[in-house]
């Protein structure tokens, strides 16, 4: 037996126009673009980011100078890992564990970071919160 799926869709300007709540993991479609969104149950279409992709930045659509999504570049193999705090401060890189290691064993992380030296790989075990081990050769 075949099943069939259809995904709420509709053109831009009436989901502008209409601006509906998307339930959570609602997958909306936009016939005239291309692009989609997925609903999170409380926010609003235009509070929604685009999936996959950039969208329309202004009135000029998709060619507009900034869009949100997954910054073009990088290479197989490769992470987009954050450099800041700053909303899209991404870059390419191949690991995960920063080279900048914290400063302290209270300095600012979030659980499961990870850096590492010359001597020591530390470990964000909590919010805030650092442990290390030394590095040794075999």
């Amino acid at each position: 037996m075949a099943y069939r799926i259809q995904f709420r869709r509709d053109t831009t300007a009436n989901w502008i126009s209409i601006n509906p709540i998307l339930l959570q993991g609602e997958f909306a479609y936009s016939l005239d673009t291309g692009f989609a969104k997925i609903g999170d149950g409380t926010s609003t279409w235009s509070q929604l980011t685009y999936f996959g992709g950039t969208g329309p930045t202004g009135p000029t659509g998709i060619t507009g100078a900034t869009g949100y999504g997954v910054p073009a570049g990088g290479s197989a193999g490769q992470f987009l890992a954050k450099n800041s705090n700053s909303d899209y401060d991404t870059e390419w890189t191949y690991s995960l564990v920063s080279s900048i290691p914290p400063g302290s064993s209270g300095a600012t992380g979030a659980t499961g970071e990870l850096a590492l030296d010359s001597d020591w790989l530390y470990v964000c075990v909590g919010t805030d919160t650092w442990k290390r081990t030394i590095l040794t050769g075999w």
